[in-house]
């Protein structure tokens, strides 16, 4: 809490806010090296429980190592010197004849890898490359239901918005894709399940936008666990960074996945559309990275390239001399060698979801192996209440001041509904505020708890160059207007403050205020994202 804090307490905390801006590279997959039930971290050399769509080395197999990768033939993603693999599952139509089909994705995947400085127990941390052969898992495809409110809360998250399985949850997203001329995109991350067929057509106009976020605070020794999860963390604003866990001390690359898939085409269809794990919520929708990069290239690139004063700050790959690039006929022609079993004919509709997968909607999680091998009829209609409706709302809006005079991003509020809607977590424990607003208009927003470390970190003061002058970064939140990405920079710059009543005035003080400063980027293709 800030009501009662000395000048000196509140430096502490503002010193756990001053961080170095953060910037990305987008690594665009423009082929899909194979769709096979291939998953060498969970289904280790056995046929997958459902569908992937596989994008990176060629190599890989129901049991390959990152060495294995490392020897791959090609990767159908942009740079060379990667031969990770990425994997996500197959989106479906179910038609209600009882067919499904496979839906093909528009140019396709894109991977974030973001430069994130993120605290840890012994202070700032920034990311470095993560090592070869690391496994991560980022979602649950038993997941069908989502226990937190709808929009999410403003930031900072604290409380049970801020504990790992909330962080989880908030980690998928649908973002509902419109290229209407003057139209701003939703933020990434923004809806946490897949709109319902009728919300799709009537709202999504460009398609459906699939997004996984990877946790990146490592516990600095384990490739891998038993749950492929519990090695790694969230900190605790996911995207935008903040705080690992004890015991997470290491920060690596964030990672982003999207895929885009043309819903659109089906609006004159009848049916619904599922994930190849029997998901029609989108709960349950997940991500798979097995690293496997050239020795030395991903420390490289993320020294030279990650943060925003880099080279690589307009995220453009061919920006960073580290890569190596594969043309979009390269990317394209790579393909996984598969055969018997693992060869699917994805080019006509089939009787049910590959490996019998039945269609689960929850809200209580999906059974593992539900499918038994045995075509299983699935429903062919889906009631409109088994996610909520959450209606568009432009990326990264006027935001909120707390007592340091931190500005968050805060989107507009937005119509839910759902009589399936899960109960809403208690909202975080907040104090009433007095500030000096940077927008006076708005009116004056609570502030949440702030981190209370035993001692006080020594805050990184990098700057960047903006045109306000050079000043010292906070952190920087991604949004888009067009095809053009805008890299909102919030930098911490001097206000004075009088707090108090009319009887007992202090002397005024001196708080920090975080003003935004927009630097343009054009994004690639027609990936346009929201908050980054």
């Amino acid at each position: 809490m800030y009501a009662n804090m000395s000048p000196k307490a509140a430096a502490t905390i503002l010193a756990l806010y001053a961080g170095q801006a953060s910037a990305y590279w987008r690594m665009p997959c423009m082929g899909v090296s194979g769709v096979a039930r291939i998953d060498p971290i969970v289904d280790t050399g056995k046929e997958a429980a459902h569908m992937h769509t596989l994008k990176g080395s060629n190599g890989i197999t129901t049991s390959c190592t990152a060495d294995e990768l490392l020897q791959s033939e090609c990767t159908s993603c942009q740079i060379k010197q990667d031969m990770s693999a990425y994997w996500t599952p197959q989106l479906y139509f179910m038609y209600d004849d009882g067919t499904v089909e496979a839906v093909p994705e528009i140019q396709g995947h894109i991977t974030y890898y973001k430069y994130t400085p993120a605290y840890t127990s012994s202070g700032l941390k920034n990311p470095e490359a993560m090592p070869n052969g690391l496994r991560i898992v980022s979602g649950d495809t038993h997941r069908r239901n989502f226990t937190l409110a709808v929009p999410d809360p403003p930031m900072p998250w604290t409380g049970n918005d801020a504990t790992q399985d909330a962080l989880a949850q908030k980690a998928i997203g649908f973002n509902c894709m419109d290229y209407t001329p003057g139209k701003k995109p939703e933020d990434t991350l923004y809806r946490h399940f897949m709109p319902d067929k009728n919300f799709l057509d009537t709202n999504c106009p460009d398609g459906l936008r699939l997004e996984v976020l990877f946790p990146y605070c490592w516990n600095g020794k384990d490739l891998d666990s038993d749950d492929h999860k519990s090695h790694m963390a969230f900190p605790d604003a996911n995207q935008n960074g903040g705080k690992c866990p004890d015991g997470y001390d290491t920060v690596l690359n964030q990672i982003l996945f999207e895929t885009i898939y043309p819903t659109n085409n089906y609006r004159d269809k009848s049916g619904y559309f599922a994930l190849s794990n029997g998901d029609p919520t989108g709960y349950g929708y997940h991500g798979d990275l097995f690293v496997a990069w050239e020795d030395g290239v991903l420390q490289q690139a993320t020294e030279q390239c990650g943060p925003v004063t880099g080279v690589g700050a307009s995220g453009v790959v061919s920006d960073c001399p580290v890569f190596e690039l594969n043309d979009e006929s390269a990317q394209s022609n790579c393909k996984i060698p598969l055969a018997g079993n693992m060869k699917y004919d994805m080019s006509a509709p089939q009787k049910a979801l590959p490996g019998n997968n039945p269609i689960q909607k929850g809200p209580e999680p999906a059974t593992a192996g539900a499918g038994g091998g045995v075509a299983d009829p699935h429903p062919t209609s889906i009631e409109p209440t088994i996610v909520p409706t959450l209606a568009y709302s432009e990326g990264s809006s006027a935001g909120f001041t707390d007592q340091l005079g931190n500005i968050y991003a805060q989107k507009k509020s937005s119509a839910v509904s759902s009589e399936a809607a899960s109960t809403p977590a208690p909202a975080p424990e907040t104090t009433p505020s007095v500030v000096a607003s940077a927008e006076p208009s708005e009116p004056a927003q609570p502030a949440a708890e702030a981190y209370t470390p035993a001692a006080a970190p020594v805050a990184d003061t990098s700057e960047v160059s903006s045109a306000a002058g050079a000043l010292p970064a906070v952190t920087t939140i991604y949004t888009t207007s067009g095809q053009a990405v805008i890299e909102k920079v919030i930098v911490q710059t001097d206000v004075t403050v009088t707090a108090g009543s009319a009887e007992n005035t202090p002397a005024p003080q001196k708080k920090r205020r975080h003003e935004h400063h927009l630097h343009a980027h054009q994004h690639a293709a027609r990936h346009v994202h929201g908050r980054r």
